[in-house]
């Protein structure tokens, strides 16, 4: 039961959003290597299960390679979401709440998500929660290049078809929705994940070790 949270991380952060990429370039005509083609050849048994590990261990590379290339945006928005959800929440036990500004948000947010994981190995639920809503907002962020993908397939398969200029223009405003829906939804993932964190640190007594005692010099009698 422990490693549900992390299980489910991996399918809704890593393995969905990778298959939708490899979906969406097969959509805009990327095709298989030819070397590769022999594993989605035949119909044996054998290479059924040989294509559908193939496809998740690929979706779950691109999946870790997207938490990459995606960090320094995620941090931007987990910053603005932590800072939203910070100022926003009442505390029911008020002692614990610090006064927090500039640099402080950034420091506080690392302290607090590192408790609540080391917390998670005592009560699963304190972490699972937030686990889960992290999980969701990477994936409405990593789904953002899958549907700029369809959407420009969508725009260059029209021309192709000679179709008129408002048929074209369909898809890009269908795409373009679509993606800031993605972006909004990610934003409020992400707030809802503070948001529980906080609400664990105020109920379990989280207390922000602003900074190490300083350690005295020594000084000869």
């Amino acid at each position: 039961m422990e490693n549900l949270p992390f299980f489910y991380y991996d399918i809704i952060a890593r393995i969905i959003p990778g298959a939708l990429l490899i979906a969406s370039l097969r959509s805009a005509g990327a095709k298989l290597p030819s070397e590769w083609a022999w594993v989605f050849q035949g119909a044996e048994a054998w290479k059924n299960l040989v294509a559908a590990l193939v496809c998740a261990g690929a979706a779950y590379m691109i999946g870790v390679l997207m938490e990459v290339v995606f960090s320094s945006p995620l941090d931007l928005l987990s910053r603005k979401a932590f800072e939203s959800a910070f100022q926003s929440y009442e505390w029911r036990k008020s002692w614990f709440r610090p006064a927090l500004k500039g640099e402080d948000y950034v420091k506080y947010r690392r302290h607090l998500w590192n408790w609540l994981t080391l917390k998670g190995a005592h009560d699963p639920r304190a972490f699972a929660h937030a686990h889960r809503f992290q999980a969701e907002t990477r994936l409405c962020c990593y789904s953002v290049l899958p549907a700029l993908i369809f959407t420009g397939s969508a725009i260059y398969q029209g021309r192709i078809c000679d179709l008129c200029r408002w048929s074209c223009s369909w898809p890009a405003l269908a795409g373009t929705a679509f993606t800031l829906l993605l972006v909004c939804g990610a934003y409020l993932r992400e707030w809802r994940r503070w948001v529980q964190a906080l609400v664990s640190a105020d109920h379990f007594g989280f207390r922000w070790p602003r900074a190490a005692p300083r350690a005295r010099a020594y000084r000869p009698e």
